[in-house]
């Protein structure tokens, strides 16, 4: 995944839209636009790039530690809160949700400003650099062809898959707005639209929500197989 300028977004993990309706005079779901690409393109040893999926189990729900800090800059807590009531009112089929833990045990990604104290160890073959506003980090195993956890600081065992930092800013509309981007990521789109209007583009002016090409590549997303599994634990733990 590309870095992103201004509200930038970089998952260094290198990383069918369906119409319902029913009949008579049953309610009917208007169709979607078409999705958009959410694969990761995995590059192997031979330079070769192989796109992947990556998805939580359908009706999974993910848990979240946020390190929140009292601070100028904008409410991440609040921020966090936001994003997952937007992504679970596009997964109108239950397809998966957000909630914050306080329990890093139990987390499976990890949401902090760029400058505060880290929880995680920072292996090399994980860290990418933050060009842009926000950015969502995740690892690939030797072979690249699964995920790994991040290891803990402290060396408890860790089942946390993703890494997120978000720029410190004051504009509490555009921090909201980055980590719905962000949190994107998390539930599995991993790659970006190239539509400038969809909440998933990979630029600045994101809209205040999921939109309807976003929530059909979201839907497509957790109807397609997984290729890219979690490989448990990160070594060395």
């Amino acid at each position: 995944m590309n870095p992103r300028r201004g509200t930038g977004s970089t998952l260094r993990m290198a990383l069918v839209g369906a119409a319902f309706a029913t009949a008579c005079d049953s309610a009917i779901i208007p169709a979607l636009p078409g999705p958009y690409d959410f694969r990761l393109a995995v590059y192997g040893t031979d330079g070769r790039a192989r796109p992947r999926t990556f998805h939580w189990d359908r009706g999974a729900v993910v848990p979240v530690y946020v390190v929140h800090e009292q601070s100028g800059a904008g409410d991440l807590r609040q921020a966090f809160r936001r994003a997952a009531r937007a992504w679970r009112s596009a997964a109108v089929f239950g397809e998966v949700r957000l909630r914050e833990t306080t329990d890093l045990g139990e987390a499976r990604a990890v949401l902090r400003w760029h400058d505060a104290a880290g929880v995680l160890s920072t292996p090399m073959t994980c860290v990418g650099p933050v060009t842009g506003a926000a950015s969502t980090l995740g690892c690939l195993n030797d072979p690249r062809d699964a995920l790994r956890t991040w290891p803990r600081r402290d060396g408890e065992p860790s089942q946390v898959i993703y890494r997120v930092v978000i720029r410190r800013t004051d504009d509490q509309e555009l921090l909201e707005r980055l980590v719905i981007h962000e949190m994107g990521h998390v539930l599995g789109i991993l790659s970006h639209s190239p539509d400038p209007s969809d909440i998933m583009w990979a630029g600045p002016d994101l809209p205040p929500a999921p939109t309807a090409r976003d929530r059909s590549t979201f839907r497509s997303l957790y109807m397609t197989p997984v290729d890219l599994p979690v490989e448990l634990p990160y070594p060395g733990e």
